[in-house]
């Protein structure tokens, strides 16, 4: 059955995709005098082809859209300076990011080290990014039989002729009484997830062996990227129960509501013998939701509680 490039009746699938990626950056260094910088570029070109055991590009559909290409561009700057002495060392970085399939981004991030003396340390960042949805989540078009893939973008709706499922898709929604009523519901085309990231952290040796780092962080997501199961209009109306008829469900990618937001505290001390022996111990506390009111995810797969300990001696073996 691996010869067979149809998941519902086989196991086997075509790939002879390609990446092509350049990038580049030159550092000045202290050259301009008054702050250091550091310059640099990307392009990335997506060139994936499957034949139609994954994406959408099956014969008939390459014949009428072309294959499947994206691309990917970026520019970047980061400059840094040290002031007060040297005691103060500030750094801002600004890149723009472009897509063929979605909307450009400007993501900033600015950062700061204070040193209260050599041996302790300051730091706080503030830093906006975004993710834009993999290849995959665009482009899937994978019937497995029992579930039917489709990705989100809306370039990949129009090469499959199923921009319905997007503009008109019927959606089963449990009620509280326990009973499921189906609706038509417009659901948008997949689109980036953001992120917004602060942290604020202190180092120190406090001793010549005692070392120590506490550090606390909250980051922000919106439009984060998930999935949603939708009933073909053409073989399912509204107030019909679908999962009686025969109505071919699809899995489609899309963003979620909400926002999902997680905060936490770390602390590491290690602790340095005179022998080359070194004992560290660290404790995480990672919360999902600070606001659960808004948030789409009340929990996170990470544990709350997290503290590892470790002994180790980079000479043990010399």
């Amino acid at each position: 059955v691996k010869e067979t490039k149809n998941f519902g009746a086989g196991a086997g699938f075509v790939s002879t995709s390609k990446i092509y990626d350049f990038e580049g950056m030159y550092d000045f260094e202290d050259r301009l005098g008054f702050a250091n910088l550091l310059i640099g570029g990307s392009y990335k070109m997506y060139k994936p082809f499957t034949k139609g055991s994954i994406y959408a590009d099956a014969d008939a559909v390459v014949a009428q859209h072309g294959k499947i290409e994206l691309d990917e561009y970026a520019v970047f700057g980061q400059v840094s300076k040290t002031v007060l002495d040297n005691k103060l060392k500030l750094q801002t970085s600004l890149r723009y990011d472009g897509h063929s399939n979605f909307e450009a981004h400007i993501s900033p991030r600015v950062s700061g080290v204070y040193s209260l003396n050599d041996f302790s340390h300051i730091r706080s960042s503030y830093q906006s990014g975004f993710a834009n949805p993999t290849v995959q989540d665009q482009y899937l078009h994978l019937d497995l039989g029992v579930v039917y893939f489709v990705g989100g973008s809306e370039d990949n709706a129009k090469r499959l002729g199923l921009e319905r499922l997007f503009t008109d898709g019927v959606v089963a929604t449990v009620n509280a009484d326990g009973t499921t009523t189906y609706e038509s519901e417009k659901t948008d085309y997949l689109v980036a997830e953001y992120q917004t990231s602060y942290e604020i952290g202190y180092k120190s040796l406090l001793s010549k062996n005692l070392y120590i780092d506490v550090n606390y962080y909250a980051s922000e997501y919106t439009k984060p990227q998930g999935s949603k199961a939708v009933y073909d209009n053409t073989t399912c109306t509204s107030n019909t129960d679908c999962s009686n008829v025969g109505a071919v469900e699809y899995t489609i990618n899309t963003n979620r509501p909400g926002e999902d937001k997680l905060h936490g505290v770390g602390t590491t001390i290690t602790y340095n013998f005179d022998s080359g022996y070194r004992i560290s111990g660290s404790y995480t506390y990672t919360d999902m939701s600070i606001e659960p009111a808004k948030a789409f995810n009340k929990s996170t797969g990470r544990p709350k509680n997290r503290m590892k300990f470790s002994l180790s001696n980079p000479n043990v073996m010399s």
